[in-house]
């Protein structure tokens, strides 16, 4: 059915002549660059916009979440015979993880590659490592997004700094009720690692490194331990794990909560997120989009020497531009927990050594936003195509 999928649009995509819409996709149905990106378009351009879903019901309650006024955007399933023919009509295509298999359309459409976030791990593994082909890249950092372009084999491509769609959900105050639903009504400190070990929820199992569970802490396993620090320092510690994570982090008596979770409680993952006090992280590109809340920040990777012999990272390394923020050893985390608890900073002075290295915006510098990028590339093709006629 893939094969088949990405043959029909190559053929129909590459014949049609394309009409004045947008085609969104974004794996899983919840991820909010896709989700915002459609909302944005549809407010601020005349494109008619179209929402490519693996579930479109599914999808619908993810985006009246993320955007309550109802903007103009058509839900289509991605597998039908309509999602096939609106993408393969759509002048413009933006995805976060490729579109029925990425025929190269570059030539015919414009192609924007949303991503799924910019980190500091590498972007390929051992089982995937795909050539995804596209005209421009839109990005927070453009030097690990220039990283994301070289592994997807399109490394001369055009790196727009507009930020993530997703990060205007950061800035966003969720409902009181949604965090009430989740008794989260109180300060609190976000956990979010990434995973070491898939579960098989995108199709292969891989790993990366062993398992956080396994990782060894004063003779305890690193989750647990984590715990009992952040409980013995009256901090509440909630861990969101990674869609992908086959980890399990119940057993160590923390609050575990999952994108469904938040988005049933009435905000989106962004929001949750902004909601939080500080974050402990790691290897996920979502503490590069926290850097801009300038809140404390932990990466706490005890088991990096097996992590960087696994999946690797990406350039610029992160042990070279984070280390003020990186923690190994258990030992070191306590002074964090102190701070957070006590209403404290924590090392601020790393943050803003990463946001330089990482060439993050300024807060207050205007970043061009996708939509005007969007409408000002065709523009540039339209007057393209006029002077090749003339």
């Amino acid at each position: 059915m893939r094969w088949l999928s990405r043959e029909v649009h190559r053929v129909l995509g590459s014949r049609l002549t394309p009409r004045e819409a947008a085609c969104v996709y974004g794996w899983p149905d919840h991820e909010e660059n896709s989700l915002f990106a459609a909302v944005e378009l549809a407010e601020r351009t005349p494109l008619r916009v179209t929402l490519l879903a693996g579930d479109p019901l599914a999808a619908a309650r993810y985006l009246a979440v993320a955007d309550p006024r109802g903007a103009p955007v058509e839900i289509v399933g991605k597998n039908s015979a309509r999602g096939i023919w609106r993408a393969s009509r759509a002048s413009v295509l933006l995805f976060t993880h490729g579109l029925y298999g990425s025929p190269d359309l570059t030539r015919r459409k414009l192609v924007v590659n949303l991503w799924h976030g910019f980190g500091p791990k590498a972007n390929d593994n051992v089982v995937f490592s795909a050539s995804i082909p596209f005209n421009l890249m839109t990005c927070d950092t453009p030097l690990w997004a220039h990283a994301a372009a070289i592994s997807l084999g399109v490394p001369h491509a055009r790196l727009v700094q507009t930020g993530n769609p997703r990060q205007v959900a950061l800035r966003t105050p969720p409902p009181p009720a949604a965090l009430e639903r989740l008794d989260l009504t109180s300060s609190f400190v976000l956990w979010m690692p990434t995973y070491r070990s898939s579960n098989g929820r995108s199709g292969p199992v891989w790993q990366d490194a062993p398992a956080l569970s396994d990782q060894a802490g004063n003779g305890r396993d690193a989750v647990s331990t984590l715990a009992e620090l952040a409980a013995a320092a009256g901090v509440r510690l909630v861990v969101k794990p990674h869609p992908l994570d086959a980890d399990r982090y119940e057993a160590s008596g923390l609050r575990v909560i999952t994108t469904d979770d938040v988005f049933a409680a009435g905000m989106t993952l962004y929001q949750f997120i902004g909601a939080s006090s500080a974050m402990i992280s790691d290897y996920s590109s979502v503490w590069v989009e926290y850097l801009g809340l300038d809140r404390p920040l932990l990466l706490f990777c005890p088991d990096i020497a097996d992590y960087v012999d696994g999946r690797g990272l990406s350039e610029p390394y992160m042990t070279d531009i984070a280390a003020d923020l990186i923690v190994e050893q258990m030992d070191d985390i306590p002074p964090f927990l102190e701070a957070v608890r006590s209403g404290a900073d924590w090392r601020p002075g790393g943050r803003a050594a990463v946001r330089e290295a990482l060439q993050l915006a300024p807060d207050d510098e205007e970043l061009p936003c996708l939509a005007e990028v969007v409408m000002e590339e065709l523009r540039q093709r339209r007057v393209q195509r006029h002077s090749s006629a003339r």
